[in-house]
């Protein structure tokens, strides 16, 4: 009988954001963006050609850099 090599699970690369080297489900992401910015999850959406969130309606684009540790606070709170 052959073994059957256990592979890891990984999320794929399009539900995760690389911010400062650390990984971000991108769903945590625009939950916890959500939460902070009172405005609805489903306005917003990840550049990743500008490494922004960009929120429709307000027309606001936020850098990722400047935001991270926002996000590592809300992870932390588990918000």
């Amino acid at each position: 009988m052959a073994r059957v090599k256990k592979e890891e699970s990984t999320k794929p690369k399009d539900d995760i954001i690389l911010i400062d080297g650390e990984e971000f489900e991108k769903e945590f992401v625009y939950r916890a963006t959500s939460k902070i910015l009172n405005v609805p999850k489903d306005s917003i959406y990840y550049s990743a050609a500008t490494y922004t969130l960009n929120i429709d309606y307000l027309e606001l684009k936020i850098d990722l850099k400047v935001f991270a540790q926002d996000l590592r606070t809300a992870r932390a709170e588990k918000l």
